[in-house]
């Protein structure tokens, strides 16, 4: 009993010391409490006091400043989540103490599962972390870093213009393509579709739509409990884990797909100096700078088009609620840019009012309203509580741009805050909150800045942004997420007056234009060349390929038919060809070819006057957006049929047409294919033709069957044009005989023709020679006897160059026998 007594004694004595040693060695920090929060459940903790689906993740932790305080903290699940709802103590923790508050929290479902922990946003603190942000501040990091990119943000803005101006009811969309655009090409050199939706623009999209879904804490149970992962997937309530694999597949699509199309433009030679390319220049030979390098090009597009897509949704809602903003921004405009032209980057230290408004926008509404949570990797001690190493620090963004200590009327859109004013501090820029904290603070920031005040000073030079003429007032209301946006919402958006809506057409008019003068060029050397230098007359084939360039000049200038993009139509570009193809002895088809030319030019005429002369004026690129009130809806579709009906025969006839002259023309296989393909473009042309026809009879909008956005079926088309009506000349590929003779009769200016071969399938290959008669006089040349066919007719030609009296430009044999077509 002894032995036993002093056996628990010595047990208590040393349980003791060790809790002495332990809380004198321990730090003091661990006997101080956590920041004050709502009482939790035993092992679930706070669980419930999660944001509830739907609401707002700023608005409800702001709650806990009026209960707890600046600072507050809530357990889930043994996680600590601490709440700041101060900007200075923000500033402290994240800003001054970020040495041990820069890492971020292990997100199962969107970090693991999905894979967005390779990406900078959710990558820990680490040399992986470390070399993204040195990738990125090395090449956009900077103003003059930035400053390359200038000149492609304005022009990717005019086209938002043009799109906005042609589809206003699709607006976010709109903003979606144009902010992806400059993304895309600055990242990966890709040039988005300018006319329909990319699919890399729309990929990304979605991609950062679910993950501003999956990476709020306790959207999926299995971030509170990782264990859940590892159930099988028949296990009821576990859909969440094919939901994962899912979005996991897209969002490697997301990544792998842009990284190869960069990899692939840099083996054809095509590298345009993207942010990619550069960096693979520098390294990608081991497998982590592969990674390294495919992230970090990853990070700046999906984290750049998104942010961007809200701050612009964000800044059109407040205009259409803020009539007097609005005509205080253009009055500014007008004064100091005028309205010949549209603002530019150069011009923002001019324009104080336009960047009041930018920097209200950002705080009128943050992009991220709580941004990406941080995690501590040490412990700490903030206003006297403790902050043990693992938890999630999340700094309320929104009130800190809504505190109505430091922003008065916070809920209204006011950019006169920002403005000096007598007797009134300036309001805090937005700034140093909206792009993050710290070593996490946003590297693309001067970017996104540059492109909101773009596109808010290029809208409202030109754009009156009114609300819905149908709703009294737009409702105010906004998604949760890590990035929030506007929930729908309607808005009128027209151009201010008949010339700013001309001014925005003179974006793409000057592409038009510069298209018009390249194609203007190659025809006028040409004809300097017929002229000057070989001192011909101009042929049929000139006049018509100087008739496509008028019907280019004449569909831009009236904005008709296809109007831009679709200017340079097919038609005239292959008649032109067909003149220098088909040789002038073919009388029949030669007739055949002028009564297709004469029927084409009736079409267009024909289309032209329905254009003019009826209640339906044709849109851009065939398209209709809604039904003319004038006119009776009933014509829309006839007036389309009629229009196109004429445009698709006329096509027909040039595809068919040059079928009547190949059983006559003997070329060698490599020749045939050459003539071959030029002939197929009328195949093209009517592919395009019926595609478009097909779209709009199944297109249906507004309750009748519109003229669909066929856009890139029109550009198409007036590619093919300029490549068809700039072709050489097929002459030097043609000089063929077609038919054997024994006789030859040339004339020739300059150089006579000899027969060098003759074989049993009666074909002869001419070669020229140069003629000891400079004058061009006719010479006869004696070829030996040719056995004659069984026919009994004897075969005889006369070769006849194209520069002396029949004006062809290909030179071809006639048949003076049966052969010929009389």
């Amino acid at each position: 009993m002894t032995d036993l007594s002093t056996l628990t004694l010595g047990l208590a004595i040393s349980v003791a010391v060790v809790l002495i040693l332990k809380g004198l060695l321990s730090p003091a920090n661990e006997n101080l409490p956590l920041p004050p929060g709502p009482k939790g459940l035993p092992l679930a903790g706070n669980l419930n006091d999660l944001p509830k689906p739907g609401v707002l993740e700023a608005h409800h932790w702001l709650k806990h400043k009026d209960l707890y305080g600046p600072i507050s903290s809530v357990t889930v699940m043994g996680q600590t989540l601490v709440i700041i709802n101060d900007a200075q103590l923000a500033f402290e923790l994240l800003e001054k103490r970020s040495v041990k508050h820069s890492s971020r929290p292990r997100q199962i479902f969107a970090g693991e599962m999905l894979g967005w922990e390779n990406s900078l946003g959710l990558s820990q603190y680490n040399d992986r972390f470390r070399t993204y942000r040195k990738n990125m501040s090395r090449i956009i990091g900077s103003k003059t870093a930035a400053a390359q990119y200038n000149t492609l943000q304005e022009a990717e803005v005019g086209h938002f213009l043009l799109h906005v101006l042609d589809n206003p009811d699709d607006l976010v969309n709109q903003i979606r393509k144009e902010a992806g655009a400059v993304i895309l090409k600055i990242a990966y050199g890709y040039t988005a579709e300018p006319f329909k939706d990319d699919v890399l623009v729309s990929m990304a999209g979605d991609a950062m739509d679910k993950f501003a879904r999956a990476g709020v804490p306790g959207a999926f149970i299995v971030d509170m409990m990782p264990f859940l992962r590892y159930l099988p997937d028949w296990v009821p309530g576990t859909g969440w884990k094919r939901t994962a694999r899912q979005w996991a597949a897209e969002l490697n699509d997301v990544t792998e797909k842009p990284y190869a199309f960069v990899k692939h433009q840099i083996a054809q030679g095509k590298d345009d100096n993207s942010f990619l390319s550069r960096l693979l220049e520098a390294g990608d030979s081991t497998p982590e700078e592969k990674f390294t390098n495919k992230w970090s090009a990853m990070s700046l597009y999906t984290a750049g088009a998104d942010t961007t897509v809200s701050a612009l949704a964000c800044f059109f809602l407040a205009m259409s609620t803020s009539p007097n903003v609005q005509r205080k921004a253009q009055e500014e405009i007008d004064r100091v840019i005028g309205d010949d032209r549209l603002p530019t980057l150069a011009d923002r230290p001019s324009l104080p009012y336009i960047d009041a408004i930018v920097k209200e926008v950002l705080r009128w509404h943050p992009v991220a309203p709580m941004g990406l949570p941080h995690t501590s990797t040490a412990d700490d001690v903030c206003e006297g509580y403790f902050i043990p190493k693992g938890s999630m620090l999340f700094a309320n963004v929104w009130h800190f741009t809504h505190d109505p200590e430091v922003y008065d009327e916070p809920m209204s859109f006011k950019p006169e805050r920002f403005l000096p004013s007598e007797g009134k501090e300036l309001a805090p820029d937005p700034h140093t909150f909206v792009f993050g904290f710290g070593r996490r603070i946003c590297p693309g920031r001067i970017l996104a800045d540059n492109a909101l005040y773009l596109n808010i000073a290029q809208s409202l030079a030109v754009f009156a942004i009114t609300k819905d003429d149908q709703m009294v007032q737009p409702e105010i209301q906004f998604t949760p997420g890590v990035v929030s946006h506007p929930e729908p919402f309607k808005a009128t958006i027209k151009p201010r007056s008949l010339h700013h809506g001309k001014l925005i057409r003179s974006i793409e008019q000057a592409t038009i234009s510069t298209l018009i003068a390249l194609a203007a060029v190659i025809i006028g050397a040409r004809i300097y060349l017929r002229l000057k230098i070989q001192r011909h007359r101009l042929l049929a084939s000139d006049y018509f390929m100087i008739a496509a360039w008028c019907s280019a000049v004449s569909c831009a200038s009236v904005n008709v038919v296809m109007k831009v993009h679709g200017a340079l139509e097919p038609q005239p570009s292959l008649l032109t060809t067909y003149f220098q193809i088909f040789p002038i002895f073919m009388v029949k088809r030669r007739a055949l070819l002028w009564v297709t030319t004469v029927y084409c030019l009736v079409a267009y005429l024909t289309t032209l006057g329905l254009q003019f002369f009826s209640c339906l004026p044709l849109e851009r690129h065939w398209v209709i957006t809604r039904p003319i009130e004038e006119c009776d809806p009933k014509w829309l579709p006839l007036i389309f049929q009629v229009a196109w009906g004429l445009h698709f025969f006329g096509s027909l006839q040039l595809f068919l047409l040059p079928f009547s002259i190949f059983h006559d023309l003997k070329m060698n296989k490599r020749t045939k294919r050459g003539v071959y393909g030029v002939f197929l473009i009328g195949l093209i042309d009517l592919i395009f033709s019926l595609t478009r026809f097909l779209n709009v009879q199944l297109g249906d909008h507004n309750g009748f069957r519109s003229i669909t956005m066929i856009e890139l079926w029109s550009a198409l088309d007036a590619y093919i044009g300029l490549i068809v009506a700039c072709l050489p000349s097929l002459r030097p590929l043609l000089r063929r005989n077609i038919a054997t003779s024994n006789k030859y009769t040339g004339e020739s200016s300059g150089r006579i023709p000899r027969p060098v071969r003759t074989d049993d399938n009666e074909f002869q290959e001419i070669e020229d020679i140069e003629s000891v008669d400079s004058r061009g006089a006719i010479s006869t040349i004696e070829v030996p006897p040719h056995k004659q066919d069984s026919s009994g007719v004897e075969r005889h030609g006369s070769f006849t160059n194209d520069h002396a009296r029949d004006r062809s430009e290909i030179e071809l044999l006639s048949l003076s026998g049966q052969s010929i077509d009389r």
